[in-house]
């Protein structure tokens, strides 16, 4: 039944749609008798309009959207256009004496951001008569997997724009953040479990997994958990005149002082496969590459001692560091304990293997020495803590 847009203005019974109870089947969009107005009416009774719908449920104050459609020449449809406002809980005087704060809308309540769409689709549903221009060419509902699409669309750059937005929009706490941080980080520690555990894993990949990840780092000690900056594959020594000569350090980590950090592979031997007749009683012998390893740490720091007064840090930015250099530490990572160790407690090579590599690195003053698979644990238990019972 069509109806004369004057009889609707004056005659009608305007009425508010309570999203929160009222049915969405019990409303429709109607066409006024002139073909050139549309309003939105209770399906069961003609003569109640719908003039606003109610999004919220506050005690208080409450949020509001009211709908407006203009007519479109060229497609002779509506276009329909949304007014957001909150209103006191006194509905009734405040609609009468005209009374209504607008504000900006942002729907990061939950409940509101739902209800709002339910009208969305509402409206969507008359698409024979609506349509909803602008706002739906740049507004849509989509699914968690298309947004992450979205994002992943992005440039680099773009992506920690919207991250940082993000984040000041919601104002995250801190342990929010860490929680989105440990997200990472867990991911991280899934591509160090498949690195340790693949054979062919080289010293080149091992370096730009921790390029990537520093974090990793104080899980080798509280003084690499303080780093300001780390510059990999660092030249730390004076080259000779053909420009050869200076050894260069996997990683410099810079608090106040300097940290060198030096790399073999995981799969590098810490002991020889058989115990050497020359071994003392109740020791067994390092192998080469164990014991080279040592040397090249030593060498390292000593050279970075000795140019240090004539050597800048400087990042792969082109940033100049101010650090100092005092008996600088160095770490070495080699190797893989559970591998080359496996047993200690109930076989004795493994004993004598596991007593003399821990006399040997608990004596030893200037190199730190771990194995990948303790610094993986390590890493572990920086995102997932266990309790500490005493």
């Amino acid at each position: 039944m069509l109806i004369n847009w004057e009889d609707i203005v004056t005659g009608f019974e305007k009425i508010s749609f309570d999203t929160n109870s009222d049915s969405w089947g019990d409303i429709e969009i109607s066409l006024a008798n002139d073909g050139n107005h549309c309003y939105i009416n209770k399906r069961d009774d003609k003569m109640s309009i719908v003039t606003e719908f109610k999004l919220s449920n506050n005690p208080r104050v409450n949020t509001f959207c009211s709908w407006t459609f203009y007519k479109n020449r060229e497609s002779n449809k509506f276009i329909a256009r949304p007014t957001f406002y909150k209103l006191k809980a006194d509905v009734t005087s405040q609609v009468q004496d005209g009374s209504k704060e607008k504000v900006n809308i942002s729907l990061k309540e939950g409940d509101i951001a739902s209800k709002f769409w339910e009208m969305i689709s509402f409206i969507q549903g008359f698409n024979d008569l609506i349509e909803l221009g602008e706002f739906e060419n740049k507004y849509k509902v989509i699914s968690k997997d298309q947004l992450i699409d979205t994002f992943n669309s992005f440039e680099v750059d773009e992506q920690l724009q919207t991250i940082q937005e993000f984040i000041q929009d919601k104002d995250l706490s801190y342990q929010q953040l860490e929680r989105l941080l440990d997200t990472s980080k867990e991911k991280s520690l899934e591509t160090f479990k498949a690195l340790l555990e693949d054979d062919d894993t080289s010293e080149d990949d091992w370096q730009a997994f921790f390029e990537t990840n520093t974090w990793i780092f104080a899980g080798i000690s509280l003084r690499l958990f303080f780093q300001r900056d780390i510059i990999p594959q660092a030249n730390i020594g004076t080259p000779d005149t053909s420009g050869h000569g200076s050894p260069i350090s996997d990683f410099v980590c810079i608090d106040k002082y300097t940290t060198l950090v030096e790399l073999k592979k995981h799969t590098t031997p810490i002991f020889t496969n058989a115990r050497r007749s020359t071994a003392r009683t109740n020791t067994w012998s390092f192998s080469s590459d164990f014991i080279d390893g040592i040397s090249q740490c030593l060498a390292q720091k000593q050279d970075l001692i000795e140019n240090y007064s004539s050597k800048e840090f400087v990042t792969s930015d082109g940033r100049i560091i101010q650090a100092d250099v005092q008996d600088s530490k160095v770490v070495f990572i080699i190797g893989n304990y559970s591998k080359e160790i496996p047993n200690p407690n109930g076989n004795i090579n493994d004993k004598i293997k596991s007593n003399t590599f821990e006399r040997y690195r608990r004596d030893c003053r200037n190199v730190e020495i771990i194995t990948y698979d303790e610094l993986y644990e390590r890493a572990c238990y920086i995102v997932n803590p266990c309790p500490v019972s005493f």
